[in-house]
């Protein structure tokens, strides 16, 4: 599968979890093929089961209802699939290949909303990433780090292990296709998965992701 080199320069907002000063550098992502336009990975159309399921039930379901409501605001719809290339049964695989604490990025899920089983409505994933990266966005109050992006959010957490990169910490994103953002919802989304990685990897304790949906810094 062949990669794009996503290069943004991302701020940390003041004032997360007492954190007043500024950090900045440049988060190189290499995303899977299709996560920033939000299309399909493979040449060749694979179709994913048309019956569906309820918005509780993709991505293994792990998402809370917060997240679950967020996702049917941003797809406009309440009836969902996932694209086979991420089964929702690869869980505890992605979960495993993270553990390895290798520099590839995991995809956990990517959700379309039927018909358009070949274009979907949000992509998850996560990866070990320096602790470094700063930019621009709207700040949320979870984890180490989260902000709201054109299109996307983050969430960066910490999350210790005898196997785990030491110098890293575990960053979660999710792309949304252009003009469908629901900033609350998309935020609600990638902490609830976020909370499920770090308990998946046995750091959900240190890892600072509450429960239910941030608060934007400031409120």
């Amino acid at each position: 599968m062949s990669k794009i080199l996503d290069t943004r320069r991302i701020e940390i907002p003041r004032g997360i979890h007492g954190r007043s000063a500024r950090k900045t550098a440049i988060l190189a992502a290499a995303v899977g093929c299709g996560v920033l336009a939000i299309s399909s990975c493979s040449g060749e159309s694979q179709k994913p089961d048309a019956s569906g399921v309820s918005a509780g039930e993709v991505c293994a379901g792990i998402f809370s209802t917060d997240a679950a409501t967020g996702l049917e605001s941003i797809s406009g719809t309440d009836v969902f699939g996932e694209l086979p290339e991420v089964p929702a049964d690869e869980f505890s695989a992605s979960i495993e290949r993270l553990r390895s604490g290798g520099e590839a990025e995991e995809r956990l899920c990517s959700i379309y909303a039927p018909p358009d089983d070949d274009l979907p409505s949000v992509t998850i994933s996560f990866r070990w990433a320096l602790p470094n990266f700063s930019g621009d966005g709207d700040g949320y109050a979870t984890g180490m780090v989260a902000s709201i992006l054109p299109n996307a959010a983050i969430v960066a957490f910490q999350c210790e292990g005898e196997d785990y990169p030491p110098d890293k910490v575990m960053l979660g994103s999710l792309h949304v296709r252009s003009g469908s953002e629901e900033p609350h919802g998309q935020m609600a989304m990638i902490n609830a998965a976020s909370r499920a990685v770090a308990e998946g990897l046995g750091c959900l304790d240190e890892s600072g992701l509450v429960e239910g949906v941030p608060q934007p810094v400031g409120d």
